[in-house]
């Protein structure tokens, strides 16, 4: 399982989100082919700009948005984050990712305009304030949304947030999606309403980082200097335990990078055979990668059937919900694990794989046929 832990034990903002995730893994290139139709749509570029600072001696990343620009209002901002993820699939960026994108997006400034409706006590339409109709909101929520899209955790695990003097509309956002708080700085901010919002899209759970294997990590600096505090943002991305091998750099991990799966087994030993062509077929196009029936003995010697499976963390609930709907099974098992897998292209007959040394390997393309 790949996680994303963030520490906010000095707050959140939302520039030190996009600084801290690209500094863990986001190419700044696909970032700013993500963000390049943005002047099409009015947003004059340059979009962001990074910068490698040092904090207290630490090293992280700065993010600044050069401009001025201001939207009319955050329905304005909605608009333009959904004509922007509308069609993506190119330039590195799939329209996978881009849909993500939108969704977390649009789910951080809906939060954001509800908090400052609160916080003023006016009618969300009437919401129309300088730092949230800025350029640098628009950066700030779309480019994390779309830095989280790309890295694709499987969990994302945070600590509380130390919110410092607290903000309104920020604690109004993280008060409504049950996110801890404490304070170890009276006398300054260190949670605005934008790095409330975000989080709270991400839907984080609150524990303590488990045993992983770490993938990449980095930090995102804040703008303001702060006696006796780096002002970082610090991530980890990490890849939990399991019982994939450790391949060095030069041989599998560049061509054919480890990738969570999971297997799914149940036991059956009362369903009419005839029926698991079918049952192994529909699983497929339900999402699993594979599909399997072993022989065994269960209690008392009774023969039966295991039916296994694999199938991608994202896949797990539609595929077990096949099993126990569609065969005798009352439950199902999971247990995690890494694959190597070879990129390849494939078409009505043939597959071709890429090996680690360049070389192409071909093979027939066999697949279920519909009855």
């Amino acid at each position: 399982m790949k996680i994303l832990h963030l520490n906010l034990s000095n707050g959140i903002a939302g520039d030190m989100i996009l600084a801290a995730l690209v500094s863990a893994g986001v190419p700044k290139k696909i970032l700013e082919k993500f963000l390049e139709p943005l002047s099409r749509l009015g947003v004059d570029a340059p979009h962001a700009q990074f910068v490698r600072v040092e904090k207290s001696g630490l090293p992280a990343l700065s993010v600044s948005v050069p401009g001025d620009f201001h939207f009319e209002n955050p329905s304005h901002i909605a608009r333009v984050i959904k004509k922007l993820t509308a069609s993506r699939s190119s330039g590195g960026i799939s329209a996978g990712t881009a849909a993500a994108a939108r969704k977390t997006a649009l789910g951080a400034l809906d939060l954001l305009v509800s908090a400052e409706s609160r916080a003023h006590k006016i009618h969300r339409s009437r919401v129309h304030f300088h730092e949230l109709n800025s350029k640098d909101t628009l950066i700030d929520i779309l480019g994390s949304a779309f830095a989280l899209a790309y890295l694709a955790p499987d969990k994302i695990i945070a600590t509380p947030v130390n919110i410092g003097r607290a903000n309104p509309a920020a604690l109004s956002i993280l008060k409504t999606a049950g996110i801890p708080v404490y304070s170890d700085e009276p006398s300054r901010e260190l949670a605005t309403p934008t790095g409330a919002a975000i989080l709270a899209a991400f839907s984080p759970s609150f524990e303590n980082l488990p045993a992983v294997e770490v993938i990449s990590f980095g930090g995102g600096a804040g703008s303001s200097v702060i006696p006796g505090r780096d002002n970082i943002l610090r991530v980890i991305v990490g890849q939990t335990e399991t019982h994939s091998p450790h391949f060095g750099r030069n041989n599998f991990s560049n061509t054919a990078p480890l990738q969570p799966v999971i297997l799914v087994e149940t036991n059956i030993d009362d369903m009419n055979p005839e029926l698991y062509p079918s049952v192994q077929r529909r699983l497929i196009e339900s999402g699993a990668l594979d599909v399997w029936l072993e022989n065994i003995i269960m209690k008392h010697g009774r023969p039966a059937v295991k039916l296994c499976c694999l199938a991608r963390p994202a896949d797990i609930e539609r595929v077990s919900f096949f099993i126990l709907k569609n065969t005798t099974s009352s439950g199902v098992r999971f247990v995690s694990y890494s694959r190597v897998s070879l990129p390849r292209r494939q078409s009505a007959v043939m597959k071709k794989y890429r090996l680690p040394d360049g070389k192409i390997r071909i093979k027939p393309e066999r697949r279920f046929r519909r009855p």
